[in-house]
């Protein structure tokens, strides 16, 4: 039932008609059906307004129902909307109201909507009137005091901020808004008594989960990657050869048991036939399975039975569609396969773990935040001032969705062209890969399957546990930043990789709140004492370096490729390394090598393993800077090495 067909009778608002379209001054999608003022119910954006990619259809809709189902409460929350999100419509600045020119984000306008359910919520278990204009500042204190009981400081200071902007909307309200502002001349900060901006809540994923986290994808996106790509390839070309059942199916399995090269696929946790993979590499269909081996006909337990007999007599069998997996090695001197077999059950599964793999390596080297990251399309690596950099989308603090570059590193890189493999469509790096219907993949499971499948699997794919905590992709953010604040001069470069550049400087005051050290941290690094006159800048020049790490640490190898000669393809190339050769400042870190950074000069050892091979990025000539126009001697892509970043270059063995 639409939203049109169920509304319920609403207050008649002295400011806007009824038929006045919601949206009047954020760019509108084709063909968009806009929502009107008089919808009691709500307001459906789909279509009419871009989502961000990592939203929800359900989460771009302003629902006016439930605690805001009174009259006087929702004709509030429409005329709240209407303001925030059109600040110049003509009956807005004829009450006197001057608010700034840009409109409101629509998750700005849900999140007020929100506030306003708790307000009516508390108004209703407190016996005050649904009008705001009886309301005292006594009420006012009173709420904001049992807020202060149910949530953080900061939360509280965002309530503080809707209580102002009714008291300052209330020329252009009908119902007049809030009568009285309790703490005027003050930002709703100072009373929350919220702490600085420069302080960030954000927690830093510790170490003994960082470590072995990181560890886990890179092996997964370096190493197994190819395993996983190419049981996927082989497995859909089965089926693209495959046929409806045919007369010679006698034949065909005849041939099947005579042949030494050809082994019978069997389940590797019980050693049961698998009848379907069998039925495709027969050449049919997975559905002709419950007529070629059907347990109720004579013929179907015959042919069963013949190949139970030659399993039973060694013919060769297989647990996969493919053989040859990578080795890993297990700690205790022992080495085994991977994965005990790539069925198409297990590739499915190993698909979603290498997309979430990737997810990892980029949120968390990085330093993007997650809805930039879900606005990646496949194809966007290009060449930023000479350097490998991601093309995403801006949308916190930027209306016009401006596109911005973000310097990655090779392991970053790999993992996007791993995940270019994977998507499987034009606009998305992260889709959906269960249920294709859905257009968002939600970050937090994606983190969670992936923590959870490499302990379920650690003894047999050689991988650290990963202890038990949250990760979440803004601690990513938050922990990065801090891990590369340990090198001297790097705020300005974690400004510009943060997108905290502010109107006249390279970095804001979150830029050093991310920036800030933790208590879970100290261990793993030996940091400079700082000067107690020092007002909190690094003076020492002591070499910062990770007490844990060494000069020549070698690379981790958990699993490595086996020393026979394969027929699979390589690992997708890999990308340039950046000039500092280093991506974490983490001992055994994806890139291969090793820093010991000082305030004077940066040396770094060779990776141990192989070189990266080096990719042609094409070049962003579209980059909103002045200074490119100006560069005189700026590397082109035509001296590097015409590689595609979809096709694959052979690299040998990992």
């Amino acid at each position: 039932m639409s939203l049109q067909q169920t509304q319920r009778p609403a207050e008649a608002s002295g400011i806007f008609g009824p038929g006045e379209p919601v949206i009047q001054t954020h760019p509108l999608l084709p063909r968009a059906q806009i929502p009107q003022f008089g919808e009691t119910e709500g307001w459906n954006l789909n279509g009419v307004v871009r989502r961000p990619a990592r939203l929800h259809a359900a989460a771009w809709t302003l629902v006016f129902s439930r605690e805001l189902d009174a009259p006087s409460w929702n004709l509030l929350a429409r005329e709240l909307s209407m303001i925030m999100l059109n600040p110049r419509h003509p009956a807005v600045t004829g009450t006197g109201l001057s608010l700034k020119p840009a409109p409101a984000h629509p998750t700005s306008v849900i999140n007020e909507l929100s506030h306003l359910r708790r307000l009516a919520r508390w108004a209703e278990q407190n016996g005050l009137p649904h009008e705001l204009g009886a309301w005292h500042d006594n009420d006012l204190r009173r709420l904001v005091r049992d807020l202060r009981e149910q949530m953080s400081l900061n939360s509280v200071r965002q309530y503080i901020g809707t209580l102002k902007m009714l008291h300052r909307y209330a020329p252009a309200l009908t119902g007049h808004g809030l009568p009285c502002d309790p703490w005027a001349g003050k930002s709703a900060r100072k009373a929350a008594q919220a702490p600085p901006s420069a302080v960030v809540s954000t927690p830093v994923i510790p170490p003994e989960q960082w470590f072995p986290l990181i560890r886990a994808a890179w092996t997964y996106v370096h190493t197994l990657a190819p395993d996983i790509l190419h049981a996927r390839q082989r497995y859909q070309d089965l089926l693209a050869q495959a046929t409806a059942m045919t007369f010679d199916r006698d034949i065909r399995l005849n041939r099947w048991l005579e042949g030494p090269d050809t082994p019978i696929p069997v389940h590797a946790d019980s050693g049961r036939m698998n009848w379907s993979l069998l039925t495709v590499m027969l050449g049919w269909r997975p559905s002709c399975t419950a007529t070629l081996f059907c347990r109720n006909r004579a013929g179907g337990r015959e042919r069963m039975a013949r190949f139970d007999r030659a399993v039973a007599n060694g013919h060769p069998t297989t647990t996969g569609v493919i053989d040859d997996l990578a080795v890993a090695d297990r700690g205790d001197g022992t080495t085994n396969a991977w994965h005990p077999g790539l069925s198409p059950r297990a590739i499915a599964l190993e698909l979603r773990m290498l997309r979430n793999a990737c997810y990892v390596l980029v949120v968390a080297l990085s330093m993007m935040r997650d809805s930039e990251i879900h606005e990646i399309a496949p194809g966007s690596i290009v060449e930023y001032f000479g350097t490998p950099a991601i093309k995403s989308t801006k949308g916190k603090h930027d209306p016009n969705l401006l596109v911005k570059h973000w310097w990655i590193t090779a392991p970053v890189a790999e993992a996007i062209v791993v995940a270019e493999q994977l998507s499987q469509r034009d606009d998305r790096l992260f889709p959906p890969m269960i249920r294709e219907s859905d257009e968002v993949a939600r970050s937090h499971q994606m983190l969670d399957a992936f923590i959870g499948h490499a302990n379920a699997t650690s003894a047999r794919a050689g991988l650290d546990r990963i202890p038990h905590g949250t990760s979440r992709p803004h601690m990513f953010r938050r922990t990065m930043a801090m891990l590369t604040d340990q090198f001297p001069g790097s705020e300005i470069a974690l400004g510009i990789q943060l997108k905290h550049i502010a109107s006249r400087a390279l970095a804001n005051r979150s830029t050093q709140g991310y920036a800030n050290s933790d208590n879970s941290w100290p261990s793993t690094w030996n940091r400079p004492s700082t000067p107690p006159d020092s007002g909190g800048w690094k003076t020492s020049t002591t070499p910062t370096r990770l007490a844990s790490q060494s000069a020549t640490a070698p690379e981790p190898t958990a699993c490595r490729r086996p020393s026979t000669a394969s027929s699979k393809p390589s690992r997708p190339a890999g990308a340039m390394p950046p000039s500092n050769g280093h991506c974490c400042v983490t001992p055994g870190c994806p890139s291969g090598s090793a820093s010991s950074t000082t305030a004077s000069s940066t040396t770094t050892t060779p990776p141990a393993r192989s070189a990266w091979k080096t990719l042609s990025f094409p070049r962003d000539t579209k980059a909103p800077c002045k200074i490119d126009a100006a560069r005189t001697a700026a590397p082109t892509a035509s001296s590097a090495p015409s590689t595609s970043l979809s096709g694959r270059q052979s690299s040998g063995p990992s």
